[in-house]
């Protein structure tokens, strides 16, 4: 919001008020960001709640008493993460169109480009 603020100030200062629509490049920016942070962080929730299950099951917990880990199956939770799949590639545009996410970025862009239109005509 800073950043939109900052080309307000300057667009209106300097009368150019096509400097409001490059406040939609760190908008977007951040947007894109966010989404892949997002997208990672919901990856690993899954993974996180998939360890511990598998901690959790009888199999894991006779194996730590017995002290044998001889012919213990480790299931491979990594291979379900690998970006080879479709669903994991659109995971992050999935992210940025989540509603708390879409909250913070619509109404900046939606404000630059009113100010825009706005600025447009006053100056």
């Amino acid at each position: 919001m800073a950043v939109l603020s900052a080309f307000i100030i300057a667009s209106v200062h300097t009368e150019k008020p096509y400097l409001t629509l490059f406040s939609l490049i760190p908008i977007c920016f951040f947007w894109s960001l966010d989404a892949m942070h997002k997208s990672f962080q919901r990856r690993f929730i899954i993974r996180s709640n998939r360890i511990e299950h598998f901690l959790r099951a009888g199999e894991f917990s006779d194996a730590v008493e017995k002290e044998s880990f001889g012919d213990f199956h480790i299931p491979d939770l990594g291979g379900k993460f690998s970006v080879k799949n479709w669903k994991q590639k659109i995971s992050p545009f999935k992210a940025a169109l989540m509603f708390h996410v879409l909250l913070i970025y619509v109404p900046q862009i939606a404000i630059a480009s009113f100010l825009f239109l706005i600025l447009s005509f006053l100056i």
